[in-house]
Parts: structure tokens; C-alpha cells; sequence
């Protein structure tokens, strides 16, 4: 009976630690933009893609990293940072207050 208690025990501690990583791995992924965001009325758009971002305004094209933490998102190009509020609206990314809607 020992035996079979130990096993259950185990089975459970076992479930808890998969739940958990499980947690953080469904929280992690949601610091990572992928896709095209456009905001409609300047034209401006940064693409995503894993960690790195590309900014386009017009014929200006910078490319560099990007991390979200804190409703803050940093942009780093050249090695010079640059920090907006960040915030989520549906599919939509709201940076510094601009809303870039997500297309292709």
C-alpha cells in the first residue's frame, strides 16, 4: 500500500511541475510580435519577426531588436535604445500610444 501511495505522490508532484512549465512557456510567448504592423494613417510600419524589428517610414528603413517587458517595448537600433509604452488591443499593437494594425 506503501508502495502505491509514493507512486500517486509522485504522478501529482510530477502534473504540477508540467502545469507550471507549461505556464511559463504560454507566458513567454506572448513577448514576441511576428507579423506586419501598419498604422493607417501615418503609413508608418515596423515588421516583426522572432526578436529583431524593422521600421519603415516612407523610404526610411531601420533594422534592429526589440523586447517587451513592463508595458514598455525597447527598440534597439544602432546600440541606441528607445523606449515607448506598449499595450495589445486584439490582433492590433499600440505603441506609444499609435495604434499599428496588424496586416500580412
Amino acid at each position: 500500500m506503501k508502495r502505491y501511495d509514493l507512486e500517486v505522490k509522485m504522478k501529482k508532484a510530477l502534473t504540477a511541475v508540467l502545469i507550471i512549465a507549461l505556464m511559463f512557456a504560454l507566458v513567454g510567448c506572448q513577448t514576441y510580435l511576428f507579423g506586419k504592423y501598419t498604422n493607417e494613417e501615418s503609413g508608418k510600419s515596423f515588421e516583426f519577426s522572432s526578436d529583431t524589428v524593422t521600421y519603415i517610414d516612407g523610404d526610411e528603413t531601420l533594422t534592429g531588436t526589440y523586447v517587451i517587458k513592463s508595458g514598455n517595448i525597447t527598440f534597439t537600433f544602432d546600440e541606441i535604445e528607445y523606449v515607448y509604452t506598449y499595450s495589445r488591443s486584439g490582433t492590433d499593437t499600440i505603441i506609444d500610444g499609435i495604434t499599428y494594425v496588424r496586416g500580412e
